[in-house]
Order: C-alpha cells, then structure tokens, then sequence
C-alpha cells in the first residue's frame, strides 16, 4: 500500500475522533434536544474541521438575540409547552431556514385563545399561548465556543497517539 494512502487513512481517523469528540462536546453544552442531535462535522479542502446545524435559529440560541417584534404578522406568539404548538409539530418538526417558518392558521389561534380563557387564571391570563407585540432580548448559551474549549488538548492528545 502507497505511503500516500496510508497518511490519508490515518488522518481520517483522526478528523473522525476529534470531530466525534467536539460534536459529543458542544451538544452538551446546549439545552436544544433539537440542535443535540443535528449537530455534525465535516472538514474543509483546507483541512479544517467545522461543526454545523441545519437549523437558523441555532445562532440565536447560540449568541443570543436582540428584542423581536412582528414583522409580517400582527403579534409574536410563543407556547408555554412547545409540544402544544402545531406549527413545529409538537416540536419534533422545527423549521431549518426562515422559509419553512409558517404562521397559525385563524383556527389555531382561536383555538389556542379559547385554551387560554379556559386555564387563565388572576396571575396568569396566558398560561397556554402567549400573545404579545414584543419579546426583549435573550441570553446566548454559547454553547459552540464552551463546547470547543479544550478541544486542542484533546485532539494535540490524539494526534500523539
């Protein structure tokens, strides 16, 4: 067997314990069940390992993000629960881009308004869906660069082996 190909074998063993390493890490720096499992690697022609999520809002969770009003819509609504909500399917369905985001239907809406009337109580008038014309800033989690921490550790142990 070429000396080529030998190098070329070794180095994918070992892109694939620090890519496996570094996903394992940053998914568990992060509270998204979502982005947990859709966390993958890949290197680049450049041989440089990179980790991605195919979800959008993954860099808000991320980093953080400013305050949010409606755009096209009249109101922002969230769900306490989010399996209570129809449009990421009991949340096993998230939209990946901003295109695949849908809004409720008016039957959802009232629906999900009828629930609130239900459940309300003095110190919770929405306690089902919230509805609101503003949501303030959030928190990243930084889960990508608390995950990456020591991972040069890891893999300078690797390659030595």
């Amino acid at each position: 067997m070429p000396a080529g190909r030998d190098l070329r074998e070794v180095k994918a063993r070992i892109f694939q314990r620090i890519g496996d390493e570094a996903v394992r890490r940053v998914a568990g720096r992060t509270s998204s069940r979502t982005i947990q499992d859709s966390l993958f690697w890949f290197t680049e022609a450049t041989d440089r390992l990179v980790i991605r999520t195919p979800y959008y809002w993954a860099k808000f969770l991320d980093q953080g993000r400013g305050p949010v009003s409606p755009v096209r819509a009249k109101k922002l609504i969230f769900f306490v629960n989010i399996e209570d909500d129809p449009r990421v399917g009991g949340g096993s369905d998230y939209p990946r881009t901003h295109r695949d985001i849908r809004r409720l239907t008016a039957e959802e809406f009232a629906l999900g308004m009828e629930i609130n009337r239900a459940l309300a109580t003095p110190d919770n008038k929405m306690p089902f869906m919230v509805v609101t014309d503003f949501s303030g800033p959030a928190a990243g989690e930084h889960f990508f660069k608390r995950g990456m921490a020591g991972l040069n550790l890891f893999a300078a142990k690797v390659i030595r082996e």
